[in-house]
């Protein structure tokens, strides 16, 4: 698990590079939200159409109640084989507030970058044009054509938040060789 991190933040430091993919985000999967923590008013959405013409996910997020000290964060990439999710090569699980405000590794300072709070955690948050290859995903993506995202928050049994991202990964930019990096457009 730790080696796992360890390679993946490697490629994440690398991300400079150009990307050899496009993620094409295809919907919020499995939203689920804990009435007693996460306001009726959130949300999660896939925008069809973003400034490089790729779709990109919005996120309200309403914490009616403060999130205890002890949340958790999980995340796990799946590959979808079948028609199934299968666990896939990324998966780790920390203190929501450490991970949020802490963590310096490019995997986790992410989320940092994408909620912007302190704790204790309350409050509304909103995030627009969010892509994970733009925060999460390394250069060279591993796995099949289709994945999910997967994202689940808990205290101690309680879920507060769990949803997952299906997506496509389009390598036809291998062939092209074109990418996605900074500086560089959609490819040619």
């Amino acid at each position: 698990m730790r080696r796992q991190l360890v390679v993946f933040a490697a490629l994440a430091v690398s991300a400079a590079q150009a990307r050899n993919y496009d993620v094409v985000l295809e919907s919020v999967e499995g939203y689920v939200a804990n009435p007693e923590y996460v306001g009726a008013d959130s949300l999660m959405r896939i925008r069809r159409t973003d400034k490089s013409s790729l779709p990109s996910m919005t996120h309200y997020i309403h914490f009616i109640k403060e999130l205890p000290n002890i949340t958790t964060v999980e995340v796990i990439i799946y590959e979808k084989r079948d028609n199934q999710l299968v666990p896939s090569w990324l998966k780790y699980k920390n203190n929501f507030c450490e991970y949020v405000n802490n963590e310096k590794r490019p995997i986790f300072d992410a989320l940092a970058k994408l909620y912007r709070f302190t704790c204790p955690l309350v409050g509304m948050y909103k995030v627009d044009n969010w892509r994970p290859d733009d925060h999460l995903l390394p250069p060279v993506l591993p796995g099949p054509d289709r994945m999910m995202f997967g994202v689940r928050i808990t205290c101690d049994t309680t879920n507060i938040l769990k949803y997952g991202v299906l997506f496509q990964v389009d390598r036809s930019k291998a062939v092209r060789g074109g990418g996605r990096g900074p500086g560089k457009g959609k490819g040619t």
